[in-house]
């Protein structure tokens, strides 16, 4: 077939094949799914693969789900999960039959919740399996699927899901399609929140807009905003500077300044403590702010700042507006950055 390596799970019935280009090893081996750590040795990257072939019983998939929910506490980075669960999540994952009840879904649902698990999506037919029966009597059902967690989210290039047609089988096959993603999009400037909180924000403004433009109203106000939002993204990057980095610096700098303090509680060294802990609210404060208007919320409870859910937010947000193909004028579908240019400007 090509390929260099290969191993089977304990009851061959899961094959794995992989080029040279990846070292792999097997990390859990059982009768419903192989766990693999693979590192790609022209980038060194790593990262987690479980392939699964469930049984067709709710009684015998728990072991499945106990034995995900013991990789999932042992793997430290980006790890998705895909195969063959043989259980469907919702309703809508059906067609045909029995209608199908949620208490049958339960025990996935909660072995995804526990792993911290998401469903990667997809293209193509929503059902992957049927049993090939007469109209009528035909039952579809979306039993195979990818899901990966929040690491693999972060840090694996765009990732698609195709159900592709069947052919010799009675499931679909399934594409999980990783690439690294290049991005040459244009930075258009964005203005942020958190800047009419800086003390000689509307002094800034205010130089900026008395320069004076000629022409009629209209060209001199976009001018003036042309002009003004170069003015506040250099102010941004040379005085403001990284905001990310700022509050990481009073951060490491609280536990030293403590440990000083508690050596020698001077009036002094308390000074230097409280204006480093206000500094870094400050920072936080600001971070967190950004963050939320990246990730388009407008609602934040009281309590500790939980960065990761808010870049979640807006990778989620990224990833639902990226195009990944595209019907051109004769109705075909095409792929590729340049082919939907093409076809969106046609």
């Amino acid at each position: 077939m090509g390929f260099q390596n290969a191993v089977a799970n304990r009851n061959g019935k899961i094959w794995c094949f992989g080029e040279n280009i990846l070292d792999c090893s097997v990390t859990s081996n059982s009768n419903q799914q192989i766990t693999m750590k693979i590192k790609q040795l022209t980038t060194n990257r790593t990262f987690w693969f479980t392939v699964v072939y469930a049984k067709t019983t709710a009684r015998k998939r728990r072991k499945l789900w106990h034995k995900l929910r013991q990789n999932s506490s042992l793997i430290d980075g980006p790890s998705a999960v895909l195969g063959d669960v043989n259980v469907i999540l919702s309703p809508s994952e059906k067609k045909g039959g029995t209608p199908h009840r949620m208490s049958q879904s339960m025990d996935f649902i909660t072995c995804l919740d526990d792993c911290g698990l998401v469903d990667a999506g997809y293209s193509g037919s929503p059902f992957t399996w049927t049993n090939g029966r007469q109209k009528g009597n035909m039952i579809c059902k979306r039993l195979d699927r990818v899901l990966y967690n929040e690491e693999w989210n972060e840090n694996i290039g765009n990732s698609m899901v195709k159900h592709k047609a069947r052919t010799g089988s009675d499931h679909n096959l399934i594409l999980f399609d990783c690439k690294e993603v290049t991005n040459n999009s244009v930075s258009y400037f964005r203005f942020l929140n958190f800047w009419t909180m800086q003390p000689d924000f509307q002094q800034i403004v205010h130089n900026s807009c008395m320069e004076e433009v000629q022409g009629n109203a209209m060209w001199i106000l976009q001018e003036k905003l042309k002009r003004l939002s170069k003015v506040l993204s250099r102010w941004s990057k040379e005085v403001i500077e990284n905001v990310f980095e700022k509050a990481k610096q009073y951060e490491q700098l609280i536990p030293d300044l403590e440990d000083k303090m508690d050596n020698d509680d001077s009036e002094e060294n308390r000074k230097e403590l409280n204006r480093i802990n206000a500094e870094y609210i400050k920072w936080a404060g600001i971070q967190d702010n950004m963050l939320q208007q990246k990730a388009n919320i407008q609602w934040n409870e009281e309590g500790d700042v939980c960065t990761k859910y808010f870049f979640s937010s807006i990778k989620h947000k990224r990833r639902k507006t990226t195009l990944n193909r595209i019907k051109n004028s004769d109705g075909a579908w095409v792929e590729g950055n340049e082919a939907i240019g093409d076809a969106a400007v046609q």
